[in-house]
């Protein structure tokens, strides 16, 4: 699907997600987790991707082979791998704790594996989650 860089438009994923999921039998724990995934990686595509206001496409490809979710996000906006950050120290006091991070730290958490490569003038986030290792489908 694609959908433009504007923030209602993160809404519009999560309601396709809600449909694919439920016909791919995607367990109803997981779906909130690629919710999750879904805000925090697309409101940063939307905030800091793009030098100017103009609308642009954000493509956003869902496969299930019903034991693995595989979610590619791809935008054209400036490149940036936020995989490259440190994982930030959230042991440390909140008053100590650097600004930033946390997002992408929730997203590693929350997915089984999660990858960046800069193809062709674009920034592709491919997230990978094992149905099967969370009880759910067989």
């Amino acid at each position: 699907m694609m959908i433009k860089n504007r923030m209602p438009e993160i809404a519009t994923v999560n309601e396709t997600f809600a449909t694919f999921a439920k016909e791919c039998d995607v367990p109803t724990p997981i779906a909130m987790k690629f919710n999750l995934v879904f805000e925090e990686l697309l409101k940063n595509v939307i905030s800091y991707a793009y030098r100017d206001d103009e609308d642009l496409d954000i493509e956003v490809k869902m496969e299930s082979t019903g034991k693995r979710l595989t979610v590619t996000i791809a935008d054209d906006g400036v490149p940036f791998n936020p995989l490259s950050a440190g994982a930030p120290d959230i042991d440390a006091p909140l008053e100590e704790r650097e600004i930033g991070g946390l997002g992408i730290h929730l997203v590693r958490n929350l997915m089984d594996d999660v990858s960046y490569h800069r193809r062709i003038d674009r920034n592709v986030m491919t997230l990978v989650k094992d149905i099967e290792q969370e009880g759910g489908a067989s």
